[in-house]
């Protein structure tokens, strides 16, 4: 057993067992991440979870743009149907004034 902490040790592990790095003292997201050069790499889990907001952000703005369109459509069809004023059986011959 103790060779196994020598060898930790000796590795360059901390006692507690957590090998030293150039993020020692960063948060928990820096340590999610691995800096290879100047770029961040993000970690699987990061990454997924981003990938699957994506998807969910896409699928509410197409259902956003189809009541919109729906909206308009609506829209249309009572302003025509107020310009249009259906004769009257009660009135003498097809009336085609607007309202």
């Amino acid at each position: 057993m103790e060779s196994l902490a020598e060898a930790a040790e000796a590795a360059g592990a901390t006692p507690e067992g957590r090998e030293e790095t150039a993020l020692d003292g960063a948060t928990d997201r820096d340590e999610a991440c691995a800096i290879v050069g100047e770029k961040r790499v993000r970690s699987d889990a990061v990454t997924a979870m981003q990938n699957k907001m994506e998807h969910l952000r896409g699928r509410l703005a197409k259902k956003i743009d189809l009541i919109e369109k729906q909206r308009r459509r609506w829209r249309r069809a009572r302003i025509s149907r107020c310009r249009r004023v259906k004769p009257r059986p009660w009135t003498s011959g097809a009336s085609t004034s607007t309202r």
